[in-house]
């Protein structure tokens, strides 16, 4: 990837990451907090339509419906950092998760409090830390903050919530985190 390329990916991450913040803080303003669903895939689901009310928006995917829903012309293939395949598609991630396409052009994929940005849509490379993201979200305090990395068993599957600041914040293909960690170095370097 050309440094161009590499740079115009890192601003409209940032540019992405500031969308979620001030639709997460408008939410609070309006005292419009998340409840609690049944499931997790009916809440993430729920987060991808309360957000559209604060971000502009196209379509909005349940999980597993990721190219029926709209949100993708067709499926296509995720790689972690390193260049391993990790997923057919976003909607994939922790097991299924709800997404939107955003006018701006990126897509935002919910799994419960992680939220997965991918800010050029489905064009290539298609590679976390490259061009895909990650925010975290804590509604309790309506804060979203970078991901600084994670490992084996990052996620809310299991309802223990992740850290805010968990991970070394570091993009090194060589660390257990597939490139997560890019989107805390990201937010405070640029390439």
């Amino acid at each position: 990837m050309t440094k161009y390329q590499e740079r115009t990916n890192v601003i409209n991450w940032r540019k992405n990451y500031a969308t979620l913040a001030n639709a997460v803080r408008a939410m609070q303003e309006a005292e419009d907090p998340m409840q609690s669903y049944p499931t997790q895939e009916e809440y993430e689901y729920a987060l991808a339509q309360k957000l559209s009310q604060y971000i502009k928006t196209g379509s909005i995917c349940k999980s597993r419906e990721f190219v029926s829903g709209g949100c993708s012309p067709n499926n296509y293939p995720v790689y972690a950092l390193d260049g391993r395949k990790m997923y057919n598609d976003l909607s994939q991630w922790g097991g299924g998760a709800s997404c939107m396409s955003i006018l701006s052009g990126g897509l935002m994929c919910f799994d419960a409090y992680i939220v997965l940005i991918d800010v050029n849509g489905y064009s290539r490379p298609n590679t976390f830390g490259k061009d895909i993201f990650f925010a975290l979200i804590d509604f309790d305090k309506f804060e979203v903050r970078p991901a600084k990395g994670y490992k084996t068993g990052w996620g809310p599957a299991d309802d223990v919530k992740v850290k805010m600041d968990r991970g070394n914040g570091k993009c090194d293909k060589t660390v257990n985190d597939n490139g997560a960690g890019c989107s805390y170095y990201y937010m405070h370097n640029m390439p």
